[in-house]
């Protein structure tokens, strides 16, 4: 905007003098500097219609050019215009090579490759730190502070943890706050008292309504002011853009990738099954597989289903699984589980990426059937 467009509706003997008039409306974090600024270049171009007249028309466009107006928008990152897309533009260019020239179904293989390694490198670092986090111990003296970084620690991504959520805890130590008459909160910097305070430095917080601090609007996040307030971690309070790939999963369920959805019904074996007066148990059709994997007649295995999800290698044609050997009795014992566990952990044994992604499942299972969800794996990574 200001190399490219701007200088070619202002003349090259204003636009040096001008342009940081232009540069202060379009990163103006007030209403005020936006107009002050607009006022300035006012008085340079008074002498040159056409060029008041672009500049002009620029403030008048506030929601294209003003950069207060963007600070205003939800989720901004306290970016500015179309930052995020050109940088997501630049990792394309970088993937597929400058002047790279493909048809159209080449082209989309090429993203389609391109994001799945992303998606692998993300699920990589976000089982690595899975692990971590069951491990982690907090630095933190108090123990809510140090309970909410733990929390934190499980439940957000490695950069939400990082670069938001710790910058929120250490910004809190410095702040106080109270709670007025009409519910609302009020908080400030921990150096002044509450007769020094000045309208500058207070942050009010209305009842029932979201801190409106620059950052928690840029960000969609708990902001100090509002951990002050809350007096602890509200995880309901960050976007769930933030949350790590399992919690992500757990709370919002319709828009996980990896397991159903379904809810497992919890039954006596028995409840199944109708006993008649002479104390025979009359066995109901079921349609659920068989424990050795076989389905029941007329039910087909398909995707939509449910029942079963086979993951079939492109060169054979044949399933991609080993063989399940044939139970003893009509029913799965605890036995079985560990023994099949353990096979699982001895293939994976010196793959220690593989580890931490299957130690990762294993966890998030144990949520799963603890909350009577599904755990029918409906899509399986290569």
């Amino acid at each position: 905007m200001l190399h490219e467009v701007w200088p070619e509706q202002f003349h090259s003997s204003v636009y040096p003098s001008l342009k940081k008039f232009l540069s202060a409306m379009l990163l103006s974090r007030t209403l005020e500097e936006w107009y002050n600024a607009y006022t300035c270049g006012v008085e340079l171009v008074q002498s040159k219609p056409r060029m008041l007249s672009s500049l002009n028309a620029i403030y008048n466009n506030p929601s294209q050019f003003a950069g207060y107006y963007l600070r205003g928008i939800e989720g901004n990152l306290l970016m500015n215009g179309d930052v995020a897309a050109e940088q997501n533009h630049s990792g394309v260019v970088a993937y597929l090579g400058q002047g790279a020239s493909y048809s159209v179904a080449e082209q989309i293989t090429h993203l389609l490759n391109r994001q799945k390694n992303l998606d692998k490198l993300r699920r990589q670092k976000e089982d690595d730190q899975n692990i971590h986090a069951n491990r982690y111990e907090s630095p933190y003296f108090l123990p809510g502070q140090k309970a909410d970084d733990q929390e934190a620690k499980k439940t957000l991504s490695g950069y939400a943890w990082k670069e938001l959520w710790s910058k929120t805890l250490k910004r809190s130590f410095r702040l106080q706050g109270e709670r007025n008459i009409d519910d609302s909160f009020q908080c400030w910097p921990t150096t002044q008292t509450h007769s020094e305070r000045d309208e500058e430095s207070t942050v009010v917080i209305k009842e029932g309504e979201r801190c409106m601090c620059e950052r928690r609007i840029a960000f969609r996040i708990q902001c100090e002011h509002e951990y002050v307030q809350d007096g602890g971690f509200d995880l309901q309070k960050m976007h769930h853009s933030w949350y790590h790939r399992q919690t992500f999963n757990r709370l919002l369920p319709e828009r996980a990738s990896v397991f159903n959805n379904t809810l497992v019904l919890q039954e006596d074996p028995l409840d199944s099954a109708s006993i008649t007066n002479e104390g025979d148990i009359d066995e109901q059709e079921s349609t659920l597989p068989s424990i050795s994997g076989e389905l029941p007649t007329g039910v087909t295995a398909n995707n939509n289903s449910g029942l079963s999800d086979l993951h079939m290698d492109e060169e054979t044609g044949q399933e991609n699984c080993p063989p399940v050997p044939p139970p003893n009795s009509d029913k799965v014992t605890f036995g079985e589980i560990v023994a099949r566990a353990g096979e699982l952990a001895k293939t994976c044994d010196g793959h220690h990426s593989l580890m931490r992604t299957v130690l990762c499942n294993i966890n998030q299972m144990i949520e799963r059937v603890r909350s009577d969800q599904g755990i029918h794996i409906i899509r399986l990574e290569k």
